[in-house]
């Protein structure tokens, strides 16, 4: 069984108008987070990385935060040890644990820490990443489509980004792949055309990248991007 994994970037700084030029006064406070959900039997996983910084105020002093920590699907997050000393960064943060894949799975949602001196409530972020339904060994028979079944939700299309990969994998090496930017649907139906190069079997790996970002001209910005990975295993019937 293969065990997929994807880099987890946190958004785009430029998307949140970072910059650290100087001077640094009366600066916003940015949160970023990204999450990271792998789809692999016997066990899947969660990982979680991000970053906080507080900003400065008008007379240069770095804003205080009393409580970094931050919760996402159940669990607190708090500060990674180790000193900050490579960056402006108040606070990173990275999390790993594990994840049944066969449990169906909610919207994850962030709400940034509270930072003292910012007249905003903190960033609430949420995303809903596309589940897996049924069984991750599927079959198919000889000129049928495959029909990969998903529990979804729409997002606002006004907030979201979204993108969506399927590759067809045999013997490790990619044999056909459809792409699309904006939601994945809820069946995802590969035609017998592109399930012709897996032989008698191979594996179906969905990748879907979401990302959303705390409305324009807040003095509290917050973006998150969830990116969520699948694997079934495709046998193709005598």
């Amino acid at each position: 069984m293969t065990r997929l994994r994807l880099l987890v970037l946190l958004p785009a700084l430029v998307a949140c108008g970072v910059e650290f030029s100087e001077p640094l006064l009366d600066t916003s406070a940015v949160f970023s987070v990204g999450v990271e959900l792998t789809d692999s039997l016997p066990r899947g996983e969660v990982q979680v990385s991000g970053a906080l910084w507080t900003g400065y105020t008008a007379d240069g002093a770095e804003r205080a935060v009393t409580d970094a920590s931050f919760q996402v699907l159940g669990r607190t997050i708090g500060p990674a040890p180790g000193p900050m000393t490579d960056s402006r960064w108040t606070v990173r943060y990275y999390e790993t644990w594990g994840l049944d894949p066969d449990l169906p799975l909610g919207s994850v949602e962030v709400e940034a820490p509270a930072v003292a001196g910012i007249e905003e409530t903190a960033p609430l972020l949420r995303l809903t990443p596309p589940w897996r339904m049924g069984p991750a060994s599927v079959s198919v028979a000889p000129g049928a489509p495959l029909r990969l079944e998903l529990a979804t939700a729409v997002e606002p299309a006004d907030s979201v980004f979204e993108y969506w990969r399927l590759d067809l994998v045999k013997d490790g090496r990619g044999v056909a792949e459809m792409s699309a930017t904006g939601p994945v649907p809820s069946t995802v139906e590969v035609p017998w055309a592109m399930l012709a190069g897996l032989a008698d079997g191979g594996e179906a790996r969905l990748y879907v990248y979401q990302s959303v970002n705390a409305p324009a001209g807040r003095r509290y910005r917050g973006g998150l991007a969830l990116r969520t990975s699948h694997v079934w295993f495709v046998t193709v019937e005598p």
